[in-house]
């Protein structure tokens, strides 16, 4: 008796053992390449042709492989006229282990694009959510409508469950719709890209259902009302942009 239980103890040991050593040989998954850093700028009255001159040479120094700039046109809102500059997406740990970019970056920075920008917002981070999107953080389009809204204070989670109920509506339609959110830095927001298809401007004469009636199909009549009722009550500001890659002032 005892020498089977010796034996059995023997056996679970080793096999702890292997399960252990299995573990440990392991490689370490890479942390998901999902944050992106988002500036806004608005460039000075008659200053267009230097920016554009500045922001390509600063790029040529400073933003290339992973930290190269996607830049975009601003096409319509407030902003209009403006461009938005897009880095990544990486990893956090991509982003840490960059380390510091030293005063230079921040001198080449201010000589060649602060110099000629009227305004620039605050730097955000914003993280993808791949559970609300249906396609891949990366899956860029040339042309986009971005909506991005803003919850009121502890209201986030009304808006995710909203945006997920959504999200069966887009794949069902076939639209390409990536979902940030806002990390770290400043007002929680969402931002929802809606890539548009081959064609850009033209997707929108399409004849098909509505969003509305597609979501009443999935989650049943009435549904959409009760969603945006929701949402109403849940969201503070919403806000409407279309934005167009720039391939002359990127560097991605």
């Amino acid at each position: 008796m005892v020498k089977r239980i010796v034996t059995s103890v023997v056996a679970v040991a080793a096999t702890l053992l292997f399960n252990a050593t299995s573990l440990a040989a392991e490689p370490a998954k890479a942390p998901p390449a999902s944050t992106i850093q988002l500036d806004r700028v608005k460039v000075k009255p008659g200053q267009m042709d230097a920016f554009k001159a500045g922001i390509v040479a600063h790029q040529k120094k400073y933003h290339s492989g992973k930290w190269a700039w996607r830049v975009l046109d601003i096409l319509t809102g407030p902003d209009a006229g403006g461009f938005l500059i897009v880095e990544g997406p990486n990893s956090w740990t991509d982003i840490e282990d960059r380390g510091d970019l030293a005063d230079g970056h921040q001198q080449d920075w201010a000589k060649n694009v602060e110099k000629y920008s009227e305004t620039a917002a605050p730097t955000v981070f914003l993280t993808y959510q791949d559970e609300l999107s249906t396609s891949v953080a990366a899956a860029m389009s040339p042309l986009a409508v971005t909506e991005t809204i803003t919850p009121k204070p502890f209201k986030g989670s009304y808006v995710y469950s909203s945006l997920k109920m959504m999200q069966k509506a887009w794949e069902k339609m076939g639209w390409s719709v990536g979902v940030w959110s806002t990390n770290r830095s400043g007002k929680a927001q969402v931002m929802i890209s809606y890539r548009l298809q081959e064609g850009g401007f033209k997707n929108f004469d399409k004849d098909g259902p509505s969003t509305r009636e597609v979501f009443d199909d999935i989650h049943g009549a009435g549904s959409w009302h009760r969603t945006m009722e929701d949402l109403a009550d849940a969201v503070e500001a919403r806000h409407w942009e279309m934005v167009r890659y720039n391939k002359d002032l990127s560097s991605k």
